[in-house]
C-alpha cells in the first residue's frame, strides 16, 4: 500500500502554525524577562533604601539634637554631621559619670557619585551613601579618665569629605535632612528623606534620645 505525502498546502499551514507559536512564545518570554528584571530592580531599590534608612535612624537616635549639623554640598545634597558616643571598638555607648554621653567622634553621612560614573544630571540615581567616622585625635577614654576632653562638633565638616569612606548603600538619588522643620510642635525632630531608583523613597523622623 503506497503512503501519500504531505501536500504543499499542508506544509505551508504547519509552518505558519509553528511560526505563530514560536512568535507568541518569544513575546511571552520577552515580557516575562522584562517584568522579572523590573521586579528585581524594584526589590533592590527597596533594599538599598531600607539599608540607608536603618543606618541613619539607628545612629541619629543615639546622638543629641544639639550636636547635629546639616550642610548642603551642591549636587551631592545634604550632608549630616553629628557627634557619636559609640565606642566603635567595643560596640557600646559611653557615658560620663553624670550620665551625659561621652562624645567619641564625629560621624558624617553624605551622597557621592561613584568614580567613573558618566551621569551628568543632578538627580542621578547612581549615588552612594557614605559614612565617615572622624576622630580629631583627642584622647577620649571615659573609663580611664572621665575628665579627659571629649570630641566637639566639627565647625567646617565639608572640608573633611572623602570619596573613599565606607559605603552604606548604593543607587540612591537624593538625601534630604531637616532639623526641626516644625520647631513649635517638634523642636527636637530630625526629619530624613531618602530617594532611590525608580521613584522609590522613604521618610522618617528621629527624636534623638540624648539631650546634652
Amino acid at each position: 500500500m503506497q503512503r501519500r505525502g504531505f501536500t504543499l498546502l499542508e506544509l505551508s499551514l504547519a509552518s505558519t502554525l509553528v511560526a505563530v507559536v514560536l512568535t507568541v512564545a518569544s513575546v511571552l518570554l520577552y515580557y516575562g524577562m522584562r517584568n522579572w528584571r523590573q521586579l528585581d530592580q524594584t526589590q533592590d531599590a527597596s533594599f538599598q533604601l531600607s539599608k540607608a534608612c536603618r543606618h541613619l535612624r539607628e545612629e541619629l537616635r543615639q546622638t543629641s539634637f544639639n550636636e547635629c549639623r546639616i550642610d548642603h554640598h551642591g549636587e551631592m545634597g545634604d550632608v549630616v554631621t553629628f557627634l557619636s558616643a559609640l565606642d566603635e571598638s567595643g560596640g557600646e555607648v559611653l557615658f560620663q559619670p553624670d550620665g551625659s554621653p561621652f562624645w567619641q567622634r564625629n560621624v558624617m553621612y553624605y551622597l557621592i557619585q561613584p568614580p567613573g560614573d558618566t551621569c551628568q544630571v543632578a538627580d542621578c540615581s547612581h549615588k552612594r551613601l557614605l559614612r565617615l567616622s572622624l576622630d580629631t585625635g583627642k584622647a577620649t577614654n571615659a573609663d580611664s579618665d572621665p575628665a579627659v576632653s571629649q570630641e566637639d562638633l566639627l565647625a567646617e565638616p565639608l572640608d573633611k569629605l572623602r570619596a573613599d569612606a565606607p559605603v552604606v548603600a548604593v543607587n540612591l538619588k537624593s538625601l534630604t535632612i531637616q532639623l526641626a522643620p516644625d520647631p513649635v510642635a517638634f523642636p527636637d525632630e530630625v526629619k530624613v528623606e531618602v530617594v532611590g531608583e525608580r521613584g522609590a523613597q522613604m521618610q522618617f523622623s528621629v527624636f534623638p534620645r540624648n539631650v546634652q
